[in-house]
């Protein structure tokens, strides 16, 4: 790139060679002097009001769906952009089918694009990508470059307009999984009248000997003239907190199981859409934070129609390993969860710790069903269900290990 100093200098040449009668020495000098200068102004103003946009056909889905990325740049102006280069810093763990830059930021590559805009032009192209890997990506910053139409000048600046993608866990085939209400009192309705909820009143008959004298309807007895009887409505609920461990021994200097981790993540996404499609109370509690918090991951007990959206978005951006053990979790917020509700543990570490604390928990009024995804013989609790997961190599074999998360910006 030419600086103001060579200008200076062209200048004055150009003046010597005028003074000594140099005539096409002075006219190839100023004809330089001229390129020189509109190389400059040009490369300078080239980036003027360019756009750069970027999207995804959706900003959430699941391991093994396809989503289109779309690039755009806009030239709204009259002049000309002859060199233009796009480098954008995507998420690494996508196949863009064509060749890309390693990136200084982690678990990052840079996408580059050349290309030339004419006046008022806008030119556009698309990448299908398959999602592979649960996780948060981002896509972004981008860096956009231009030269002179001479190719003497390169002009840059930097977009940070992060866009985010979302891909939930994959869903575990599990064929035997079953969720049944302990707690007869709440908000689903039966078919089979166990016991009645005394503060929905459905309608009214005939007084019977055996009805409760607290059951008399006594403004419709008065109107009727004749003793009349509340009929209540008649329900059930389920309360389930999934409870998920992603230690996969029992110590940590043994290191971890990245296959089984996923594997442990994939059963508790597939628990939360077992419970959402049988319209239950359902939240999340992990041992472990996610990539945009310090916090541990956890997702309060509802039924609304976000509920699975929020479980699922908070099970992809867990990290892959534990902060604190799960027996202590459990100890510290095992008096929150309500009496008579469902935890459905899920867990790889059959240690004598856990074992324990599964126990006073269903002592305390829970109904504690264990999913135990570890190798041997199953832990034998009283009061708990414990199940085998069915961990195989069918499933490894299909899946690819997530290791990190992208760091949110």
């Amino acid at each position: 790139m030419f600086k103001q100093e060579t200008l200076a200098t062209l200048v004055v040449i150009f003046a010597i060679a005028l003074i000594l009668g140099q005539p096409v020495l002075a006219w190839m000098l100023g004809l330089l002097f001229v390129t020189v200068l509109l190389a400059d102004r040009w490369s300078r103003w080239s980036l003027g009001r360019v756009r750069y946009e970027r999207s995804l056909s959706q900003s959430h889905a699941f391991v093994g769906d396809k989503v289109v990325l779309t690039m755009r740049v806009v030239n709204p102006k009259l002049l000309s952009v002859p060199g233009l280069r796009c480098s954008d810093v995507v998420p690494a763990r996508f196949d863009y089918g064509t060749p890309v830059l390693p990136s200084t930021k982690s678990n990052s590559v840079v996408l580059s694009r050349g290309l030339a805009l004419r006046p008022y032009e806008a030119v556009s192209w698309q990448i299908e990508l398959q999602c592979k890997v649960r996780g948060l990506h981002f896509f972004g910053p981008v860096e956009l470059s231009a030269s002179d139409p001479f190719g003497l000048n390169t002009t840059s600046t930097s977009i940070d307009a992060p866009t985010r993608l979302i891909v939930y866990p994959q869903l575990a085939n599990l064929p035997n999984l079953t969720l049944r209400p302990r707690q007869p009192m709440g908000d689903r309705r039966t078919q089979r009248q166990l016991l009645t909820d005394p503060t929905r009143t459905i309608g009214i008959r005939d007084y019977q000997a055996t009805d409760p004298f607290k059951t008399i309807h006594w403004g419709a007895t008065a109107r009727r003239g004749a003793l009349q009887t509340r009929i209540f409505e008649p329900n059930t609920t389920l309360d389930l907190l999934i409870v998920l461990d992603l230690d996969t021994f029992e110590h940590y200097w043994e290191g971890i199981h990245p296959d089984l981790i996923e594997y442990l993540i994939s059963v508790a996404a597939t628990a939360a859409s077992a419970a959402e499609r049988g319209q239950w109370n359902f939240g999340l509690y992990a041992n472990a934070g996610s990539v945009d918090s310090e916090q541990l991951a956890r997702v309060p007990l509802g039924r609304s129609p976000a509920q699975l959206g929020a479980v699922l978005e908070a099970l992809a951006k867990l990290v892959p390993y534990s902060v604190v053990g799960l027996p202590q979790l459990l100890r510290r917020i095992g008096s929150e969860f309500p009496w008579g509700a469902t935890v459905l543990v899920i867990s790889a570490v059959p240690s004598q710790d856990m074992q324990g604390t599964l126990l006073r928990l269903a002592e305390r009024g829970r109904r504690v069903r264990w999913l135990y995804g570890g190798d041997g013989r199953l832990p034998v609790i009283p009061g708990v269900e414990v199940e085998a997961l069915p961990f195989d190599a069918a499933w490894q074999a299909t899946h690819i290990t997530q290791i990190t998360v992208d760091q949110a910006r």
